[in-house]
């Protein structure tokens, strides 16, 4: 019995300091708040990340990530796992543009209505472009047409030409995107 007394109070002593210690308590404090599947965490409302993911769970598509952490707007195209991939637009996808000087995290915007393979019309949030056609949760919510043209992306409304990564659309049958 004074053995067992012994151990048990060298493994609490042990896992004191384990806790104790700047590492330790990150690592618990991270265990601790996991009540998600890895890539599943939620985003942070009001970005365009969160409400690209909003909608596109409208239509049945619960987006995935590799990881919990970098899914900034411009990272989407390596970082969902279920998506395909496409260079050509369709209702339902989530449209991915690359960083721009004054923003660093690029945008993502859902697809809403697509004209032919160079023009659509996109929803999105945090991005002051389009027309405010009301709000989710609080959050600003604008409609904008988009051209495709030999410079870049046009916005309706913005001079700016953007860098256009592609369109992510859901997979079919539960695959994972390559």
């Amino acid at each position: 019995m004074k053995r067992f007394l012994t151990i048990a109070l060298a493994v609490a002593l042990l896992l004191g300091l384990i806790l104790a210690s700047p590492a330790g308590r990150g690592r618990i404090r991270a265990f601790a708040h996991r009540t998600h599947v890895l890539g599943e965490r939620p985003l942070p409302k009001g970005q365009c990340t969160w409400y690209a993911q909003q909608r596109a769970a409208d239509s049945g598509w619960r987006i995935r990530f590799d990881v919990d952490h970098d899914r900034h707007a411009r990272n989407w195209w390596r970082k969902v796992v279920n998506g395909q991939r496409s260079a050509t637009p369709a209702p339902g996808a989530v449209m991915i543009v690359d960083a721009w000087e004054g923003n660093p995290f690029g945008h993502v915007a859902y697809v809403e209505a697509v004209r032919d393979a160079d023009h659509w019309t996109v929803t999105h949030a945090n991005f002051a472009i389009g027309t405010a056609i009301g709000s989710r949760e609080g959050v600003s919510v604008y409609e904008v047409d988009c051209e495709r043209t030999s410079d870049g992306l046009r916005l309706a409304g913005s001079d700016r030409r953007f860098q256009l990564t592609g369109f992510l659309l859901p997979l079919s049958s539960g695959r994972r995107a390559r």
